[in-house]
Order: structure tokens, then C-alpha cells, then sequence
């Protein structure tokens, strides 16, 4: 998984320009579906599901559309909608996105995460792309537990998540 992040940000870092433009393509495609993508993910999906292989066909596109990254081995997409949400002076359309992203079904879970994506992109608010990559995995066989962490993330107050990062750190 980390590896396959590496290989896209190293797209980014070429500036791969064609390569990109074929993956954010793909997200006009069912997960998967994009033949002009396989080049660039087939590679990583060997032995995989056919469920885990479009999730990293999806996160690819989603990556190509918006390939500004975070670090913190905490952000989750719970965590980075809250930014959006405290950034767009906690927007009720947000909330109700978020809402409808944790309601969402395995059909209807690309169309959600592009919608997100493109507005946390217009606000150039970074993701965790290998943490989203783990979380849709794990949501796969825990949905309950997953949507729960993302809910929690994004309900907690951002001070005391501050805080916990800040005392998580000193310990």
C-alpha cells in the first residue's frame, strides 16, 4: 500500500502529466474499468480481490484528481472533512455530504468520495492518501467500525483532537 502512494506521488514528482490525466479519467469509469489506467495500477493489484482491486483504482483516480498529501498517520477522511467543514464556516451542505459518504453503499462510494475530493481540492486541504487506502480496505470487511472512526473524527471538537495529537507526541 505505501508503496503503491509512492509510485503516485512519484507521478506527481515526474510530472506525468499523461499518466495522471489517464487516471483521473478512470473515476468516468467504474473502479477498475479504465483499460488506458492498468499501465499504472495492475502492478500493485496482483493476488488482490476483485473488491481491493478497484478500491486502488479508485483511490488512484482520486489521487490524480487531487494529489496534494498529508502526513499525519492520524488524518483520516473523517479528520480532513472536518477542516473542510470548520473551513466553509461549518457548512450544513458539508455535514450532509459527510453524512451521505457514511450511509453510502460499495456502488455508491466512488461518486461520494469524487464529490468530496473535488471540494477538498478547491480548498487545497490535503488527504492521507495511504490512510484512505487502509480505511477503505478495513471498511470492506468492518464497515460499522470504519464509519464510526470517520464519525468520531469529524464530530470531536478540533481542540481536544489537537490536544491528543500534542500529548500522543510528547509521550
Amino acid at each position: 500500500m505505501e508503496e503503491f502512494i509512492a509510485y503516485l506521488e512519484k507521478l506527481v514528482e515526474q510530472e506525468d502529466r499523461a499518466a495522471l490525466a489517464r487516471l483521473r479519467h478512470s473515476l468516468s469509469f467504474e473502479p477498475g474499468e479504465y483499460v488506458h489506467a492498468f499501465p499504472f495500477i495492475e502492478r500493485f493489484t496482483v493476488g488482490l480481490s476483485p473488491e481491493r482491486r478497484r478500491l486502488y483504482f479508485l483511490v488512484a483516480g482520486l489521487f490524480a484528481a487531487h494529489p496534494e498529501a498529508s502526513r499525519d498517520p492520524r488524518e483520516n477522511l473523517g479528520r480532513t472533512l472536518k477542516r473542510l467543514y470548520l473551513e466553509q464556516s461549518e457548512s450544513p451542505a458539508t455535514e450532509r455530504r459527510f453524512l451521505a459518504l457514511l450511509e453510502a453503499d460499495d456502488g455508491q462510494l466512488p461518486e461520494h468520495l469524487r464529490h468530496l475530493v473535488g471540494l477538498l481540492r478547491s480548498r487545497g486541504i490535503p488527504l492521507n492518501w495511504e490512510r484512505l487506502l487502509q480505511d477503505l480496505i478495513h471498511r470492506q470487511h468492518d464497515l460499522e467500525a470504519v464509519k464510526r472512526q470517520w464519525a468520531q473524527a469529524f464530530y470531536r471538537p478540533m481542540e481536544e483532537v489537537e490536544e491528543t495529537h500534542g500529548q500522543e507526541a510528547t509521550a
